[in-house]
């Protein structure tokens, strides 16, 4: 299945979900994208329920999962 930023930025959902439908459409585990940016997959797999709070760590999301980090919806700046 293939996603149009334009369509994923558009429609509301939560900062999990949002990581999640990205990090599905490319194939990736949350082991792999975990490792990527340097948290557990336990910690990632919260987040995506939204269990958890990862706006620290959207600068790393974004690049790993090649995207601007405006696709999450947070303002520039406000990430940290």
């Amino acid at each position: 299945m293939t996603h149009k930023w334009a369509d994923i930025r558009r429609e509301p959902k939560t900062l999990g979900a949002k990581v999640k439908e990205l990090r599905q459409a490319r194939g990736m585990t949350l082991r792999y994208l975990a490792s990527q940016i340097g948290v557990s997959y336990q910690f990632l797999q919260m987040l995506e329920a939204g269990r958890k709070s990862g706006t620290n760590k959207l600068p790393e999301l974004a690049r790993v999962l090649g995207v601007d980090v405006s696709v999450f919806g947070v303002p520039e700046g406000e990430e940290q």
